[in-house]
């Protein structure tokens, strides 16, 4: 079903109330809300038993490499070093960054314009001689960005739902997911080829630094945009399009505050999930304990 064949249904199920009428502007943008919540929450439907629903069009996929810059310390006191140009020179570009010089690693916590980088320590005596600049963490980046060649190119940026998989290119063995811990916070300024992750927000936090240029494959689950024009259409096998109706008439119901009703259609919702996944052909994942869609 298309965008506008959505609409129709969800509005027709409702009773075709006048307040949510698709031909009057505020109707329009109400059932397109609630539809474009209804696709969201379908593609990344969960049932009771902790089975997750997972569509081939949802899987991306990218390839990214860390950066090392290498220049001259321009001048320095103990506490700013003026970076030369081989480094960037844009607000805050270099912060959270290892500075390392003559084998002294410092954090950088400030960066301005004019390539002064504040670092969280002092140095016993003034640095000078050649500086390393690298990084423990990978942004998502559209092209054009600032820093987008030092990090994850992709469009939209905030498309990622889930990581699914980062290996490393070089010895083709996958870094393990984990959770912030304090190994992670101890290790910001040992260098490393790492060995694990975490998700923050819009980027990769890796274990190490890495100081070394290093090749990786990016798997992830994306989150496609919205429907937006009257033809566009949900990216899922069509016999789960109806899934996407009955959730958007659920919660159109509860707008109503027609709660005996959407409880009833709720029910359904789950009913027609289950029978679906089961006519779908799906294979289970015991990896990562999903149905998958093919």
């Amino acid at each position: 079903m298309t965008l506008v064949d959505l609409r129709t249904e969800v509005w027709q199920d409702l009773g075709e109330p006048p307040d949510i009428d698709p031909a009057e502007a505020a109707g329009l943008a109400k059932l397109n809300s609630w539809i474009n919540r209804a696709y969201k929450k379908i593609l990344f439907w969960k049932f009771p038993n902790g089975t997750q629903l997972r569509f081939p069009s949802t899987e991306g996929e990218a390839f990214f490499k860390t950066v090392v810059i290498i220049g001259t310390v321009s001048s320095a006191t103990t506490t700013v070093v003026v970076l030369d140009s081989a480094a960037g020179a844009n607000v805050d570009q270099y912060n959270g960054w290892v500075l390392e010089i003559g084998g002294i690693c410092k954090l950088i916590v400030d960066y301005d314009t004019s390539r002064n980088a504040t670092v969280h320590e002092a140095y016993s005596t003034v640095p000078s001689g050649t500086y390393k600049l690298y990084k423990r963490f990978m942004r998502f980046c559209a092209a054009g960005a600032v820093g987008a060649s030092e990090n994850i190119l992709l469009s939209p940026v905030g498309e990622v739902a889930e990581i699914r998989k980062v290996t490393d290119l070089a010895t083709g063995t996958d870094l393990v997911p984990a959770e912030r811990t304090d190994a992670f916070s101890q290790s910001l300024l040992n260098p490393s080829s790492p060995t694990s992750y975490f998700k923050r927000q819009d980027e990769i936090v890796f274990d190490y630094p890495v100081d070394e240029v290093l090749w990786f494959r990016l798997e992830y689950v994306r989150i496609p945009p919205d429907l937006a024009l009257d033809t566009d259409k949900p990216e899922m096998p069509e016999f789960f399009h109806d899934a996407v109706e009955l959730w958007a008439v659920w919660r159109g119901q509860r707008f109503m505050q027609d709660f005996s009703a959407a409880y009833s259609t709720k029910r359904d919702l789950q009913d027609l999930l289950t029978s679906t996944k089961q006519q779908a052909e799906m294979s289970f994942d015991r990896e990562s304990g999903q149905a998958e869609v093919d």
